[in-house]
């Protein structure tokens, strides 16, 4: 998926990256990126049908959910004057 949405800017963000010094992104942005993935293995489960039961779903939805809060609260404390982009 990430081939597909950002394949041709992968050398130049890891040129960024590296750049930047990875050890400058906050725990919390690591985390962030961690439910992520496990939200995409868990959608790429349901698409290729596999059973999902509703406590799964419900958590999933919960750590989608999360994932966006975030999401919001970063961009506007950086919009706000603060922080540095993660």
């Amino acid at each position: 998926m990430a081939i597909f949405v950002e394949g041709s800017q992968w050398v130049q963000g890891y040129h960024r990256a590296i750049a930047t010094a990875l050890d400058e992104i906050s725990p919390l942005t690591f985390s962030g990126g961690n439910t992520m993935k496990r939200v995409v293995v868990i959608v790429s489960t349901v698409l290729f049908r596999n059973p999902v039961r509703p406590l799964n779903a419900l958590g999933s939805a919960l750590a989608i959910f999360g994932t966006f809060l975030y999401s919001q609260a970063t961009a506007s404390k950086r919009q706000k004057g603060g922080e540095k982009k993660n």
